[in-house]
């Protein structure tokens, strides 16, 4: 092992490497020292997969809330302008949907539409297969 760190001398990457060939060796050389490195190791693999995990959890939660009031405002905004029938069906239309755009374009419809009826049939194709048409 020693052949080997002296084998990797000179530049900052070989010092890096000769820096963790010293670490194996001394682990090598003290079993207590390694099963106490692993612990620490284990220890921190597991705080920053809970980060990350809370880090996710957050966006996706952001996402969600955010779907969720998009799609009661438009709701809301079709009763107003139809009615509640309407609104309600527009409302369980969307009730799936989390694609903000498709959500901001269902958001156009109720401006654009001059019937319930109107709303309704353009809302049930554009969240079928994406079109505004007709």
């Amino acid at each position: 092992m020693q052949l080997l760190i002296a084998r990797f001398a000179g530049d900052e990457e070989s010092d890096r490497h000769r820096h963790h060939m010293q670490q194996a060796l001394r682990y090598m050389e003290e079993p207590t020292m390694l099963a106490e490195a692993i612990t620490e190791w284990r220890q921190n693999a597991i705080a920053e997969g809970r980060t990350e995990g809370r880090t996710e959890g957050r966006a996706e939660g952001l996402r969600e809330g955010t779907s969720e009031g998009r799609r009661t405002l438009l709701r809301r905004q079709a009763t107003r302008r139809f009615g509640l029938e309407a609104g309600d069906e527009f409302g369980r239309l969307l009730a799936d949907e989390e694609d903000a755009d498709r959500l901001a374009l269902a958001g156009d419809l109720v401006i654009d539409c001059s019937s319930a009826e109107e709303l309704l049939s353009r809302a049930r194709r554009l969240l079928s297969d994406g079109s505004l048409i007709g």
